[in-house]
């Protein structure tokens, strides 16, 4: 990635169907070091967690801008819940890229993502939004 792409703002990625098994969502649990690993309600960073594993190729769409992924950092992420997500749920989590800009004289380009995730009753029951940077490689002269 020599330049900023602009032109991937508003690209949607795959969606991605998965659901909240409850073994899974124990063992993330216990990773993050839960005082209840069996508390059926998933942690909001579980989501997260859940779209990378169940997509087909969860970096997809940085090897589509043609970015050299050791250069990605992850910057920030926040959720917004609007109802629970539990062990056996059914979710379907769609994500849109929000905004491509660089900084530091384009040394670092800042990739926003949002994702929307619905239940099976099509009920919204979260927004995620994550921030990636790109370290872009120095020329040599």
């Amino acid at each position: 990635m020599t330049m900023v792409d602009t032109s991937f703002i508003g690209r949607r990625l795959p969606t991605v169907d998965a659901v909240v098994e409850p073994g899974r969502l124990r063992g993330f649990r216990r990773v993050i070091g839960s005082a209840d690993p069996s508390d059926p309600v998933a942690p909001p960073t579980f989501l997260f967690a859940l779209e990378m594993l169940e997509a087909e190729r969860p970096l997809a769409f940085i090897e589509d801008m043609d970015v050299h992924i050791p250069s990605v950092l992850h910057s920030e992420q926040s959720f917004d819940y609007h109802h629970p997500v539990r062990a056996g749920d059914r979710l379907v989590l769609e994500t849109i890229v929000l905004d491509v800009f660089e900084k530091r004289g384009g040394a670092l380009v800042f990739i926003v993502q949002g994702t929307r995730v619905t239940n099976d009753d099509g009920v919204h029951v979260a927004d995620l939004r994550r921030t990636l940077v790109v370290r872009k490689a120095q020329e040599q002269s």
